[in-house]
């Protein structure tokens, strides 16, 4: 968090000049649901981790279940702000960033018919920050690195954060 100080911001804002093109006037939005929507199914994560007893004892795949249940009700919460966000500012965009653990495609198809509402996951997500309007997020550090930085943020967490923490 040291490197979000104000005299770093310009190191930002020139890192993003790379290769990265920001369309004008948009909010980030950061997801979380790497539970919900991973690059692999729940079951084929337990599967793989099956050898690690102390991984999934019963309490913990209760727990991780428990969150994973409260994340796919959020999900649908979320994609739901974003087209609003999306009909409601019509002169703004959105860039939608999923978590490193979340699976791109399922934000790609549902929001593949509109054009101001794009998924990317390109670069650090600080030049992003930078480059943004506003930061919304669930559940993510990037929030605090965007309060930090000193932009707005929300956290939208419709239904809560789950109690159940891993």
């Amino acid at each position: 968090f040291d490197l979000l100080e104000n005299k770093f911001i310009k190191y930002y804002k020139k890192l993003s000049k790379r290769k990265i093109v920001f369309p004008k006037n948009f909010i980030l939005i950061n997801t979380n649901f790497g539970y919900s929507n991973c690059h692999t199914s729940f079951s084929q994560l337990q599967k793989l981790n099956e050898s690690d007893k102390s991984l999934y004892t019963k309490k913990k795949l209760n727990r991780v279940k428990n969150v994973k249940k409260n994340q796919e009700k959020n999900f649908h919460y979320f994609i739901d702000l974003v087209n609003q966000i999306s009909n409601r500012l019509p002169l703004i965009n959105i860039v939608l960033r999923p978590h490193p653990t979340e699976n791109q495609d399922t934000y790609i198809k549902l929001f593949k018919k509109n054009p101001k509402i794009i998924v990317n996951k390109e670069g650090s997500v600080r030049e992003w920050i930078v480059n943004a309007k506003m930061i919304i997020h669930h559940d993510c550090t990037t929030g605090i690195e965007a309060a930090i930085i000193g932009k707005p943020v929300v956290s939208y967490c419709p239904l809560g954060i789950s109690k159940f923490t891993v």
